[in-house]
């Protein structure tokens, strides 16, 4: 296989997946509108395109299975079979094993894949045969049902919402097409860039004195580009981030303000823009989850409503990439625990469907992913109850109903006594906290018995460069992410008030908060004199940390840390400051916010 060929498989490959994404929508608005003859035809294009490409560029299993497909959609184009949840249940068994053959190319271009059973299946169905059942099979009350996927827009005004189309032209054939050319066979991001077109070869018919007619640039055009290469350009810029700060360093002592300011200014605009290009909007990720409230909702007899909010907020795409699965789990446990069955609904005075909504927001240097149910909330006596009876926590434990509702976080506990398809293995909720913490995020969970339940997913905006604050606790100097510091106060000692047995705090505009020091708890052994106290609140819990002094802002590169630094509560990673020294970064939320739910509850009782 020569390099033009290898080029052109894997453009395609790339190409089909976007498809394969954006196409699953089209389906799925298909089922709430099965007399849509627009949505059908654009279905049909799509599965003509992807025939005939995938044919063109030799991959012919996925070429003979899309043939299969695109049958029952001529059948279902030309009136001859009515579309209902089973036709579409198939037509998304299509979709997903395409994905499935997609990736499996990816890995291996010779790859051969078994799709005997599924071309039959559709072969049956185009000839207006009953579905053999199997994966598609549904519950026969469901083949009616209402729509069960809604978007509801922001509700702030200057939000921008446009629903994805599915594609609504045919595309060429791809070995008629210019391919896109890569060094590296690696995964590829789109940009927004506008690349300068400049003519290979002269146009036939035309003079060398004519130029050939300039192709007007539309504003919106992309580039497909390496993400290897986006990785390279951000590990660049860090490092700019870092040798800038040393050169400022030097122009500062020679009085050379004006040029440190210029450098500042210029560098904080290519690392604003190399961070801009990784990232990416939630809402093909958000997307995919109508597909599994849809099938989940199914499988449980549950009627559910998806509605999504926030689509177009951009996360850093490697945060992006580990947030599926907290959410596949969340959303599932919404359904099967949350949302009760339509006659429990209706005796409760709800309505049949159920409501989960899915929301995106930032919220500082954080992105907020809200997802939320109506259903009938979280028992928290019976979740103690049950989690003493299996021996997770001891007969004699005392807990209150926030902790009581946090044991759904513990490995291996379901309230389920069997297991099912969906639940009772008791590592669902346990993967969500692994997996969000792990990007350096936090899992909050709130609800209340008969009116549903809200979690948030607060996660790093980008795991990369983040704006900082330079403290000095003692004789050392450590950075903390300035997105956790709601305020800094100055610290008295005749502001502090100490309790036996508990940790001292301030009283600020008439809230009792916490004091926590961070020469005691982290680097030194003896805690010397706080002078300022910076304020974190994270959700309704507030408290203060008291240090030294702090001695600027900046913006930092995140670098790893070392195995036995990042087995040490509280370390988000390290940096190397303008003077070239390395300095640790302080995650203040890691850090305290355990023993900040234990003392609260105890200081305010002992201040009242």
């Amino acid at each position: 296989m020569d390099d033009f060929e290898l080029e052109i498989k894997r453009d395609f490959l790339q190409e089909a997946k976007d498809l394969i994404q954006s196409v699953e929508q089209s389906f799925l608005e298909l089922e709430r509108d099965p007399t849509n003859q627009e949505l059908i035809n654009s279905i049909f294009r799509f599965a003509h395109s992807l025939k005939g490409t995938s044919r063109a560029v030799g991959f012919g299993q996925i070429a003979e299975l899309t043939h299969s497909a695109e049958n029952l959609l001529i059948e279902i184009k030309n009136g001859k079979i009515q579309v209902n949840q089973a036709i579409v249940s198939i037509l998304l068994t299509f979709n997903d094993k395409v994905s499935e053959m997609i990736e499996g190319l990816d890995e291996n271009l010779d790859a051969v894949f078994n799709i005997n059973e599924l071309v039959f299946e559709l072969e049956r169905i185009a000839n207006n045969e009953p579905p053999l059942g199997g994966a598609v099979a549904l519950p026969a009350q469901l083949m009616s049902s209402e729509p069960i996927v809604t978007f509801t827009p922001p509700s702030s005004s200057d939000a921008k919402w446009e629903e994805e189309e599915a594609p609504s032209t045919d595309h060429e054939t791809l070995a008629n097409s210019a391919p896109v050319m890569s060094d590296e066979s690696a995964p590829a991001v789109v940009l927004d860039v506008v690349p300068e077109l400049t003519p290979a070869f002269a146009v036939p018919g035309q003079t060398e004195k004519t130029p050939p007619p300039k192709k007007e640039r539309k504003d919106d055009e992309t580039l497909r580009v390496s993400l290897n290469r986006l990785e390279k350009l951000n590990d660049l810029v860090g490092e700019l981030v870092i040798l800038k700060a040393l050169v400022e360093n030097s122009l500062d002592s020679m009085g050379e303000h004006k040029t440190s300011r210029s450098l500042g200014k210029l560098c904080k605009e290519i690392q604003d823009l190399s961070i801009s290009l990784r990232m990416v909007p939630v809402g093909p990720t958000f997307q995919k989850m109508s597909r599994v409230v849809r099938d989940t909702s199914a499988l449980l007899e549950k009627k559910v409503d998806l509605r999504v909010v926030g689509e177009d907020t951009e996360i850093d795409k490697t945060v992006l990439e580990s947030l599926g699965d907290p959410l596949v789990h969340i959303i599932r446990n919404a359904i099967d625990h949350g949302v009760e069955t339509p006659q429990e609904r209706a005796a409760a005075g709800k309505s049949e469907a159920g409501v989960v909504e899915l929301m995106a927001f930032h919220d500082g240097n954080f992105l907020v992913i809200q997802i939320t149910d109506d259903g009938k909330g979280i028992d928290a006596n019976r979740l103690i109850e049950k989690a003493k009876k299996k021996r997770i926590i001891p007969e004699t434990a005392v807990l209150t109903e926030q902790q009581g509702i946090e044991l759904i976080f513990h490995p291996g506990f379901s309230t389920k006594d069997q297991v099912s398809e969906v639940s009772g293995r008791g590592v669902g909720m346990d993967v969500v906290k692994t997996n969000i913490e792990a990007l350096g995020g936090e899992v909050k969970v709130r609800s209340r018995v008969g009116g549903g339940s809200c979690f948030r997913l607060m996660l790093p905006l980008t795991l990369a460069i983040i704006e900082g604050m330079l403290i000095q606790t003692g004789t050392e100097t450590y950075v903390i992410p300035k997105g956790q510091v709601q305020e800094i106060i100055k610290l008295n000692e005749k502001d502090i008030t100490r309790i036996t047995g508990r940790v001292p705090y301030i009283t600020l505009r008439n809230e009792i908060i916490p004091l926590f020091y961070l020469q005691g708890d982290f680097g030194n052994v003896k805690r010397p004199e706080a002078n300022v106290a910076v304020i974190v609140t994270q959700g309704d819990v507030t408290y203060a940390v008291g240090i030294s002094d702090v001695l600027r802002q900046l913006q930092v590169v995140v670098k790893p840390a070392t195995k036995e630094m990042a087995s040490q509560c509280g370390v988000m990673g390290t940096t190397i400051l303008g003077n070239g020294r390395p300095a640790i970064i302080i995650d203040l939320l890691n850090l305290y916010m355990k023993r900040v739910k234990k003392e609260t509850v105890g200081l305010k009782s002992a201040a009242a």
